[in-house]
């Protein structure tokens, strides 16, 4: 066994933390780290993710699965965060990002990924697209906050058009500032198939007073339907502005075969809880072409009903659970 003066890896250079891959291991520090480093060490760390990236082939036949390593410098945002001027692109197959912050935290991790306050809001719509198939994201959180300017053309935190993606432990955030608000803005997007959010938080509920923007996540794909994405014991929270904000909504036509939610939970803090606004429904599901599967325990709150028009596309079990969570108890 070989074990390194930093720490940070050994058994031949796998990192402790990290699973074994058959690709290289790249280290990005956005406080003390430079993009002119090589990035194979913690202590020759690049800045930015955008310069790792540029480290990875794009295209190879054989993809070895590079990880990228986000490290965190301090509890402080300004020292453990990747600020963005525009849209950080993630379109490079079996490439993966790890959060190393030595909590893992649920509710804003320390390795981020967040809006910079010189950005357009339109070169930030949204803050990350994950394109590419089969990558590994955790311990990692997604913050849309506002540009310099135009901070209602900054829409969305984070979209998925790619399949076979993973994300654990992650806390996707969009509208982080109530300038933002706008009524397409969302903290999630997903267009793609077959990918798995576990353990992941998904909205904010700081944000008081969004009264225009409808939902924090959205789902469907008008030209590839999505299909068969999961989400296990995710928390999804919203602070809502207005009665008609949902947690999610999805597009017509846009769903295919089965997208399932196993044991999440939805939280909205209506009026004599916090300073929101009781939802009328949890979610707002246009579509037909497909359907979601609500299984294990899943409650609500916040909200009046899961849906006011019925509709066949939606399944929740058991259905005494289906019950109780229509009349908001």
């Amino acid at each position: 066994m070989t074990t390194y003066g930093d720490m940070l890896s050994d058994l031949g250079g796998v990192p402790v933390r990290g699973p074994i891959r058959q690709g290289k291991n790249i280290f990005v520090n956005p406080y003390y780290g430079l993009d002119g480093n090589d990035g194979s060490r913690f202590d020759s760390a690049r800045k930015t993710l955008t310069a790792a990236l540029a480290l990875i082939p794009a295209n190879n036949t054989f993809k070895k699965g590079d990880t990228i390593y986000l490290l965190a410098q301090s509890n402080t945002g300004a020292y453990t965060t990747d600020y963005q001027t525009t849209t950080l692109v993630w379109d490079k197959d079996f490439t993966h990002l790890t959060g190393v912050n030595g909590s893992g935290s649920v509710y804003s991790p320390r390795c981020r990924i967040a809006t910079s306050s010189a950005a357009a809001g339109a070169d930030v719509a949204p803050l990350m697209t994950v394109s590419a198939n089969c990558c590994e994201f955790q311990d990692i959180q997604i913050f849309a906050g506002a540009p310099a300017s135009a901070p209602t053309s900054a829409l969305g935190a984070l979209l998925v058009s790619g399949d076979r993606n993973v994300f654990r432990r992650c806390h996707i955030g969009g509208c982080g500032d109530v300038s933002m608000d706008a009524a397409t803005q969302f903290s999630l997007k997903v267009t793609g198939s077959e990918n798995l959010f576990e353990d992941c938080t998904i909205g904010l509920d700081t944000v008081m007073a969004r009264t225009l923007m409808r939902y924090e996540m959205y789902m469907g794909n008008a030209t590839t339907p999505c299909a068969r994405n999961v989400f296990r014991r995710c928390r999804f929270m919203t602070s809502a502005g207005s009665a008609s904000m949902t947690w999610l909504t999805t597009l017509a036509s846009g769903l295919q075969r089965t997208n399932k939610f196993i044991d999440c939970t939805w939280v909205n803090l209506p009026t004599g809880v916090g300073s929101g606004t009781t939802m009328t429904q949890a979610m707002n599901i246009a579509d037909t072409s497909g359907a979601l599967l609500f299984s294990g325990v899943q409650p609500f709150m916040g909200c009046t009903k899961i849906q006011t028009t019925g509709t066949a596309a939606v399944q929740i079990t058991p259905s005494v659970i289906a019950l109780a969570i229509t009349n908001n108890i």
